[in-house]
């Protein structure tokens, strides 16, 4: 935050001149609106001589001050003539703070002001009393800055957020300055606590109260608010005026700075007290009949609760969406505390949890349960967190249910084989067995999303997958993470990509859980990263911040970091994560990838060759892994394997036989150019063209590379030159940096251009550092309002930076910005 004129001196030309000409002047206004700093200005332009002071409450104190020693005469008379006598006619009084002149000063300078032509310039808060007699009767001209406006407080800052700064100091000058000496970037919240807390220590103690009071209720409710203070309505509201005037109760500030301004007035206060203030808000909020989710709201904030609170904290928490998700976590953990068996406050508490946490949860909701169906809800949330093979055992507990939900336990069950290793081969022959159901109701439908991916896996045919994927997430939508995702990875491998996203952002937009949204938000991250999305990367990232440390979000995220070229973050998420059994493969190849990305492509033949064993074992066909083979195939061919390759090249071809999608056809094509002897570029091209046909964008720009290469190799660089482009823009499109860096080398190789050399767009550089991050945010995919959370400024400075930046890079909307952001290669 770089500051451009002086605080005090902004919007002041007019009260400067009154203040400087003036001949008697009192400058009024609350504290830090400038009054001493228009004072200074008066002296420093001033002829005449200057007696000054700031007044305290001392007997004569502001008449020894200016003139000398008070003599010791026998009357007030005497006295007050004597002082007089030694002030000159060229004389200016100048008192700062004069509402805290003694009394008999002040009478003396009425004595003064009757009898001598003295200028005078007083500063005088606009709340304290005592000066409007002498004021009054001598004519004074009263000057009264005003706070700055918005635009003169935009005057102040730089690259900082001058509306935020406008609203949490009403533009007082002496607020601003205190904001700006806090920081010199983002208003953060340690930043509102340090400005917010100096101000409220200068209040008295009564009025800090009131204030915390205020930020316990949350709103100024008088029937709650008089008696938890211990005050009057009239006290109370003029404590609530004085706290107004000072932009000390958050008011007109945007989410979160109206509750960090809120949560300041408590954080001056001892921890215990504020306990006992939320405990004896509890009671009277309760004593006044108030709802259920109010009393709430106040034993959420403390640690532990009496045993009488557990039905109110049951009745606040029966419905979802009644209190925020952080007050009702905070009462169910409360209860939870009281009465530990209480499986349906154990089932919400898990929502939201993390992983291991929420295990916990859902272990004690299924021991706790007495109702089978509460049970079973218990156990299926227990595997499909887990993943574990004691979830089967859990699974196979829950007898006595309807039909309906039988069926969902015994698919779920039939998932869970599906996944671990061990038992993929076995579920795959045991899903052979089962007919399709017509999917009338939800258990249909999630058992046709296993049947999908079971066929798939086992080998079947892609028409017949394709066909019970459609039929599982056709009609009324099951929201889930498990079959629904299942039916999503077939659409997806069948070469139906649109499909398979529509099913997945309606699934974003209605999953409230934060482990089945990562889950979901991790599967589409991968669908993104082949399908040249940019919300892959926020997408992965999202994902991983739902549940840190959950096994595949880790393994998700590392693959976006490694294709952007960030190897050490990517390999410090793989180095500590917890790897389950179901993902070891899925580890493996994302660490091949960070291997690849490391430039050690030895290693990261090394990593796929330990995966491809691991694929091996399991003894099922399965075509979702076609690209690591092709990976593999090409990373051995690098490492001078050929063996190796050719074997892997050729399981490439089998899979790609068995799953006859556009996709797979692909990948046939371009395994056997990048690992022949001889260069085939009508391989590569007919790898290109699948890839294109199919919308796999990310292995069109592998292709693309291949083939650019194989014609440079033959001394074609014209055409090599265009497939090189197309490679470098479908990379940059999908996020592949390292692909994209790559093919620039052999562009310029081939006698190409690049407009830029880096990974950055080269329109960029004409934005400030503000507007190019708003741009950058926007082109992932981010909502002005979580850009405007994320850096920590309002939603109208979102807006004020993308419309300036739309203006710079001459687009109309943010709609045109990803194709804009991503054009880094001139065209042909």
């Amino acid at each position: 935050m770089s500051v451009v004129p002086p605080v005090e001196l902004v919007g002041r030309a007019d009260a400067m001149a009154a203040v400087v000409t003036g001949q008697r002047v009192v400058v009024r206004g609350p504290r830090g609106i400038g009054k001493s700093a228009l004072l200074d200005r008066a002296v420093a332009l001033t002829t005449r001589h200057v007696r000054r002071i700031s007044c305290t409450p001392g007997e004569l104190d502001v008449a020894r001050g200016l003139v000398g020693e008070v003599p010791s005469a026998t009357n007030t008379y005497a006295t007050f003539r004597e002082l007089t006598r030694r002030l000159g006619d060229d004389d200016l009084l100048v008192l700062d703070d004069a509402h805290d002149c003694d009394p008999v000063s002040l009478r003396w300078l009425d004595f003064v002001l009757r009898r001598r032509d003295i200028a005078v310039l007083l500063a005088q808060r606009d709340d304290a009393p005592g000066l409007t007699d002498l004021t009054v009767s001598h004519g004074f001209d009263i000057v009264e800055p005003a706070p700055l406006n918005l635009e003169q407080t935009g005057q102040l800052f730089d690259d900082a957020d001058p509306e935020l700064a406008y609203l949490l100091t009403g533009g007082n000058p002496g607020r601003l300055t205190e904001l700006r000496s806090a920081t010199d970037g983002p208003i953060t919240r340690t930043v509102v606590r340090e400005v917010i807390g100096r101000r409220l220590r200068r209040l008295p103690a009564t009025t800090r109260h009131v204030a915390a009071v205020l930020a316990v209720l949350g709103r100024a409710d008088a029937e709650l608010a008089g008696p938890l203070a211990g005050v009057s309505a009239h006290e109370l509201a003029t404590r609530v005026a004085s706290l107004t005037a000072e932009c000390l109760l958050g008011q007109g500030l945007p989410p979160p700075y109206g509750e960090w301004v809120r949560q300041s007035a408590l954080d001056v206060m001892n921890p215990a007290e504020v306990t006992a203030l939320r405990e004896r808000a509890a009671m009277i909020v309760d004593e006044n009949g108030r709802p259920a989710v109010d009393v709430a709201r106040q034993l959420a904030h403390l640690e532990s609760v009496d045993v009488s609170w557990t039905p109110v904290l049951k009745a606040a928490t029966a419905k979802p969406g009644k209190l925020s998700p952080d007050v009702a976590n905070r009462c169910l953990t409360l209860l939870v505390q009281r009465r530990p068996d209480d499986a349906e406050a154990r089932l919400r508490l898990a929502e939201s949890a993390d992983a291991r946490t929420a295990a916990g949860h859902l272990m004690a909701a299924f021991h706790g349960a007495a109702d089978p169906e509460l049970r079973a809800e218990a156990a299926v949330r227990y595997a499909l967190t887990t993943r574990s093979a004691q979830a089967r055992g859990l699974l196979a507990d829950c007898t006595g249910l309807p039909d309906e939900q039988q069926l969902l336990v015994d698919t779920l069950t039939l998932w869970l084989d599906l996944i671990h290793p061990a038992t993929t081969k076995t579920a795959v022959e045991r899903a052979k067995t089962l007919r399709p159901p017509p999917g009338h109701d939800r258990g249909e439908r999630c058992l046709l999303g296993v049947l999908a991916e079971a066929n798939a896996i086992g080998g079947g045919t892609l028409e017949t997958s394709l066909d019970l994927a459609r039929r599982a997430v056709g009609g009324e939508l099951v929201i889930n993470d498990w079959s629904m995702l299942c039916a999503t990875r077939v659409l997806r491998l069948a070469g139906h990509a649109a499909e398979a996203f529509e099913v997945l952002d309606t699934a974003v937009e209605r999953i409230t859980e934060r482990a089945a949204l990562s889950r979901v938000l991790a599967d589409r991250a991968v669908a993104a990263m082949a399908a040249g999305d940019p919300r892959a990367v926020a997408d992965a990232r999202r994902a991983y911040d739902l549940v840190p440390g959950d096994s595949r979000a880790t393994v998700v995220l590392a693959r976006t970091l490694a294709r952007l070229d960030e190897v050490a973050p990517a390999r410090a998420l793989l180095d500590g994560a917890e790897v389950s059994e179901v993902d070891q493969v899925d580890h493996l190849y994302a660490l091949a990838l960070v291997e690849f990305a490391a430039g050690d492509v030895t290693k990261a033949a090394d990593v796929l060759h330990t995966a491809a064993g691991l694929l091996d074992r399991r003894g099922v066909p399965d075509p979702a892994w076609i690209m690591l083979w092709a990976e593999y195939a090409s990373f051995s061919n690098m490492a001078r394997r050929k063996e190796v390759a050719d074997a892997a090249a050729r399981r490439v071809v089998e899979l790609a036989n068995q799953w006859r999608s556009v996709e797979t056809a692909g990948y046939s094509a371009i395994t056997r150019a990048a690992t022949m002897r001889r260069m085939d570029t009508q391989l590569a091209a007919e790898g290109a063209e699948r890839f294109a046909a199919a919308g796999a964008f990310a292995a069109q720009a592998w292709a693309e590379l291949v083939l650019g290469v194989f014609l440079r190799r033959t001394g074609d660089n014209q055409r090599a030159r265009v497939h090189l482009r197309s490679s470098v823009r479908l990379a940059t499109r999908c996020g592949y940096r390292l692909l994209a860096d790559r093919a620039r080398f052999h562009l310029v190789a081939a006698g190409g251009r690049i407009r830029v050399s880096d990974h950055g767009s080269p329109v960029l550089s004409g934005l400030t550092y503000s507007e190019r991050r708003v741009v950058e945010l926007a082109v992932s995919g981010a909502s002005n309002a979580d850009i405007a959370q994320h850096l920590f400024v309002t939603l109208r400075t979102v807006e004020k930076h993308l419309t300036k930046a739309y203006r710079k890079l001459g687009v109309v909307g943010r709609t045109e910005l990803p194709e804009l952001v991503t054009g880094l290669v001139s065209g042909t």
